[in-house]
């Protein structure tokens, strides 16, 4: 479990404005480390590893929930339940008056919040997903990278 609270340099794009100081980085490296080891975020990621290895296609995509038949990780998170990909977006847009077609970092934060998702692991599992790793990342790479992320986490 070595690294389960460790933000990583590219993890702090999302709470970094540029400037010198980074406050209350220690925070939410703690916040997040409690969130990865608490019982709710364990279960969440459990849920999210057999989302990943029930995807009928081993492949994530990047920068958007759902598109072309194909889903992010928190996208596949969102299709356990049984939903298609249509109902997923449906329902998440009707809950979050979002359109995940087009979103961006914080409306896929809050899609994980909806979710239930802690924020702070929403956020991770984002950055884990569309900033983790190079942009030429294969998305059947991006699949195995996430679900070995994920299972490196579950105690």
């Amino acid at each position: 479990m070595s690294g389960v609270g460790e933000v990583g340099e590219g993890a702090v794009s999302r709470f970094y404005d540029g400037s010198d100081e980074i406050p209350n980085l220690h925070l939410y490296d703690r916040t997040l480390y409690n969130a990865i080891l608490g019982k709710r975020g364990q279960a969440m990621l459990r849920k999210l590893e057999r989302a990943l290895l029930l995807l009928p296609r081993k492949r994530l995509i990047r920068g958007a929930l759902a598109e072309a038949g194909e889903v992010c990780a928190l996208g596949a998170f969102a299709l356990q339940d049984g939903l298609d990909r249509g109902e997923v977006l449906e329902t998440v847009q009707a809950r979050l008056e979002y359109d995940f077609r087009d979103a961006g970092e914080n409306e896929i934060c809050d899609l994980g919040v909806a979710l239930g998702w802690q924020r702070c692991l929403a956020w991770q599992i984002g950055w884990q997903n569309d900033e983790g790793a190079p942009p030429w990342e294969s998305h059947e790479a991006r699949w195995r990278r996430l679900l070995q992320w994920v299972q490196a986490r579950i105690s």
